[in-house]
């Protein structure tokens, strides 16, 4: 999370804050489903750790693997980003990435 302030009424500072979420879960694998496996080479965006959500989401993304299946058996969901093992924001090529400040808690999950 990112803190700005200012003190002494002329100095300006930003900081940041480790934020963590608890209960959310790496994705289970189905057939259906394949987890990007990108090339992991950012520390804060490794894409072997970048499948975690809420147990909800995740039920819904196993279900949607269902029914795709039945529809298209030779073919894959392709699942991007979900949240990090702990939540918080993703660490992009040395900066905090804004694009995926909604996956911060586990609730939102890219997939093409």
């Amino acid at each position: 999370m990112r803190v700005d302030c200012t003190l002494n009424k002329t100095e300006k500072r930003t900081f940041f804050i480790d934020v963590r979420f608890g209960g959310l879960v790496k994705l289970t694998d189905h057939a259906a489903l394949e987890p990007y496996q990108g090339s992991g080479e950012e520390p804060y965006h490794p894409s072997d750790k970048s499948h975690y959500g809420k147990p909800e989401l995740n039920a819904k993304l196993l279900q949607l693997a269902e029914e795709f299946q039945k529809i298209y058996p030779d073919h894959k969901i392709w699942v991007n980003d979900m949240s990090l093992p702990t939540g918080g924001m993703f660490k992009t090529f040395n900066k905090l990435d804004g694009d995926h400040k909604t996956h911060m808690w586990g609730e939102d999950v890219d997939i093409s």
